[in-house]
């Protein structure tokens, strides 16, 4: 067997340099993940790209010429993997898979990544239902956000989980401080056996870059199973995830909150 790792919730900021977020994902992934003998280790990051954000086209043009990635993380080579709608960084040996997705607002004003190889048909003024039945190929995260689930639209999210609506999955994150751990909608997904995804889902903050694949899913795949995006998206599906999910303190919660405003 092999072992895969997603973090479902990867922002690529102006801020960041891009090559050592690829370096601490990876340092990352192996501190969180003790592979069994002969297994290899398969880190997939899922770009959530929001409309301000023009990093992964940048990343995709260097992918296309094959050119490198250079940085405080050190020289990253790209280029397309054999799913061609996947990124794939390599240095030293290893490999990182970059996975597309794009991050909306629905009409509630609830966060929506839509991950996969289709472009995602997106419509402000449409409801978060909408956009999952308009979206059925995709992986649609709902990821929990700050104060974005309270309310009225904690209330959509709570009617989205107790119904039987099928093609979308709960999103956690690295953001939720450890004393923030009573949410309502979280309970009742696992009161029907249903896991979230962790993702990191880093701040526009300098230096946050080094923390992503601290927060992930894991799970164990067939030998050499090519990484492609349907393979991931059919595994996370039907087999037994280990999920990694790293609160934040509450000093840093409170600090990156202060920050993000300034």
């Amino acid at each position: 067997m092999d072992y895969w790792l997603f973090d479902s919730h990867v922002h690529l900021y102006k801020c960041f340099d891009l090559s050592l977020l690829l370096s601490k994902a990876l340092e990352n992934a192996k501190a969180l993940v003790n592979t069994q003998d002969g297994e290899n280790l398969t880190l997939f990051l899922g770009i959530a790209s929001t409309a301000k954000e023009t990093q992964w086209s940048e990343l995709v043009a260097l992918a296309e010429d094959g050119k490198q990635l250079s940085g405080a993380g050190g020289d990253w080579q790209l280029g397309l993997a054999n799913d061609s709608s996947l990124l794939r960084a390599e240095a030293g040996g290893a490999q990182i898979y970059l996975v597309p997705g794009q991050q909306i607002n629905s009409s509630e004003g609830l966060e929506l990544i839509l991950m996969g190889a289709e472009t995602p048909k997106v419509d402000a003024s449409k409801t978060l239902a909408w956009h999952l039945d308009a979206n059925p190929n995709h992986l649609n995260i709902v990821p929990w956000g700050v104060g974005k689930w309270l309310g009225k639209r904690g209330q959509v999210v709570l009617d989205l989980v107790a119904s039987d609506r099928q093609g979308y999955v709960l999103g956690d994150n690295g953001g939720r401080p450890a004393l923030w751990s009573k949410v309502k909608p979280f309970d009742v997904y696992r009161a029907q056996s249903m896991q979230a995804l962790p993702g990191t889902d880093p701040l526009p903050i300098a230096g946050e870059e080094a923390a992503v694949a601290k927060n992930a899913v894991g799970l164990r795949v067939d030998k050499g199973q090519e990484p492609s995006f349907s393979a991931l998206q059919s595994a996370l599906e039907s087999s037994s995830l280990d999920t990694f999910h790293s609160a934040a303190s509450l000093f840093g919660f409170i600090r990156n909150q202060l920050l993000i405003r300034m």
